[in-house]
């Protein structure tokens, strides 16, 4: 799971350097390019919900990550109003309203000019922004809740449905 988890925050990160990068240059290009990193890091992550068990899935990371199903009512609520954008204010949101869903609601819009255009808004490009930051501390953080897990997995040899390899099992045929 590490290295799978390992390429994810990889592309956490290219998908948050390039929004930073989007902001500065506002184009249809840059809204291309964002949107194909985000196509990439929603497939790295897909690779590593299978990872989704035991003590990650108590602590409903996955779910903080990418809750499929984006509340768009939500995020322009949010977008429209007055309230603060710190990270305390987006890990309050419904999880459908943040991470990968929240971004893909803003970046894949009907056509290209129309999602640039959106961006002439300074609190929808906030909120882009806060969105990659708290991917990034999300998906570090589910790089190491998978580190302090991955001792008790690798040493559950049960044998039964709670042992390691039948909680895999389980989860590729949930997925």
């Amino acid at each position: 799971m590490i290295p799978a988890v390992t390429e994810f925050i990889l592309d956490v990160k290219n998908l948050n350097e390039a929004s930073a990068n989007f902001v500065e240059n506002t184009n249809e290009e840059n809204v291309s390019i964002l949107k194909k990193l985000w196509i990439n890091t929603a497939i790295s992550f897909s690779k590593t919900e299978v990872g989704n068990l035991g003590d990650l899935q108590t602590s409903a990371i996955y779910f903080s990550l990418y809750s499929w199903g984006a509340n768009e009512t939500k995020i322009e609520n949010f977008i429209a109003a007055t309230d603060t954008m710190n990270q305390s204010d987006i890990n309050g949101l419904p999880t459908k309203a943040r991470g990968l869903s929240a971004i893909e609601y803003l970046l894949f819009d009907t056509d290209l000019s129309t999602t640039v255009s959106s961006f002439s808004n300074q609190r929808r490009i906030d909120f882009l922004l806060a969105l990659n930051a708290n991917l990034v501390i999300k998906s570090s953080s589910l790089k190491e809740q998978w580190e302090n897990y991955s001792t008790s997995f690798i040493n559950n040899t049960a044998t039964d449905i709670n042992g390691s390899i039948n909680l895999i099992i389980n989860q590729v045929n949930f997925y």
